[in-house]
């Protein structure tokens, strides 16, 4: 099986070591990561940078979001109703996720982030 269908860049190039990746990705956040995100952070993250690692991350909170409000309308129907369900979150309440997500998490990343700063990364040998 090809690893990068399975694992983004930023862990295979560590070696796989998820030690070594969050060690990295702790150089960008200034807040503590749950275990889902970093799961998701590692199938999918593609290089060490704030914005790609903010992204994600925001997009992957937002996921959980939209997970939640479809289930809790599926109930109350009875049936999936995923597409409306996400569509009507995403009217009602993306705009809010949007404003809190950066009041909640806007300045915890690193801003000044220059390419020398990979020289401060650990790579697998």
């Amino acid at each position: 099986m090809d690893n990068e269908c399975c694992y983004g860049k930023a862990f295979l190039s560590v070696g796989c070591n998820r030690e070594l990746f969050l060690c990295n990705i702790r150089q960008f956040v200034d807040f503590s990561l749950e275990d889902y995100i970093i799961d998701e952070m590692i199938r999918c993250l593609c290089e060490f940078s704030p914005n790609h690692i903010k992204v994600l991350h925001k997009n992957i909170l937002q996921k959980v979001e939209i997970e939640k409000h479809v289930w809790i309308e599926s109930e109350k129907q009875g049936k999936n109703v995923k597409t409306e369900a996400t569509y009507e979150w995403i009217i009602k309440y993306a705009h809010h996720f949007n404003h809190w997500y950066e009041r909640e998490f806007g300045d915890k990343f690193r801003n000044n982030f220059h390419d020398n700063d990979y020289y401060d990364m650990n790579f697998a040998k």
